[in-house]
């Protein structure tokens, strides 16, 4: 189920009110997963797609931390997931675009998904220690990394991908967005992404929920 669908500038990526070189892939929107079906326990989904990159060529950009807004379940988690060419060159054609390419939205959590109600397994090094990641591909790198996977091809760079992992039980759950600190060059900068990530309850009451 989506809410809306994102947009994206030159080489698949956008930066939001920030004047620095961190690009996520997203705009505005959102997303909303139901909850498995049958399941009366806690479980979590995950939110992706936000796929960094720099607008700058030569750019140093290390993230700092996500933060998330009042009102996010305790718990919610920021994850990195690191994808890199010699793992995919490991893995057949036929299945490279399934488990390698960026995720929207599905059941489960990193960095196994190997929850019973899980709906994904998408391949990579994950890490919820976003201090220690740095971003060093471009996004025209990125971009043509994503036209190879979608083609079943070896992309000759990597890409990240930030993925927000969301607790929840049967009364549901959002996250109305998150920010990303980082530094680039010497200097800090904030980037805001207005990313409304909606996890249904049962009975499909709250906003967005069928």
């Amino acid at each position: 189920m989506t809410l809306a669908s994102a947009s994206c500038g030159e080489a698949g990526s956008t930066t939001v009110d920030d004047d620095g070189p961190l690009s996520t892939s997203t705009v505005v929107g959102g997303g909303a997963v139901d909850p498995p079906l049958g399941w009366k326990g806690s479980f979590e989904a995950t939110f992706g797609s936000f796929v960094l990159c720099s607008t700058e060529e030569g750019a140093s950009i290390r993230l700092t931390e996500v933060t998330f807004p009042s009102g996010a379940p305790d718990g919610v988690t920021a994850w990195v997931r690191r994808v890199l060419p010699d793992d995919v060159a490991a893995v057949a054609p036929r299945n490279r675009h399934r488990r390698f390419t960026p995720v929207a939205f599905g059941l489960g959590a990193p960095p196994s998904f190997d929850q019973p109600y899980s709906s994904m397994r998408p391949a990579g090094d994950y890490t919820d220690d976003v201090s220690a990641v740095t971003v060093d591909e471009s996004c025209t790198q990125v971009h043509r990394a994503a036209s190879a996977l979608a083609s079943g091809d070896v992309p000759t760079h990597g890409y990240d991908e930030l993925m927000i992992s969301v607790p929840s039980t049967h009364r549901g759950a959002d996250v109305r967005g998150f920010s990303i600190s980082y530094e680039a060059d010497g200097r800090s900068y904030d980037v805001r992404v207005p990313w409304t990530m909606v996890v249904c309850d049962a009975k499909g009451t709250r906003r967005h929920c069928s």
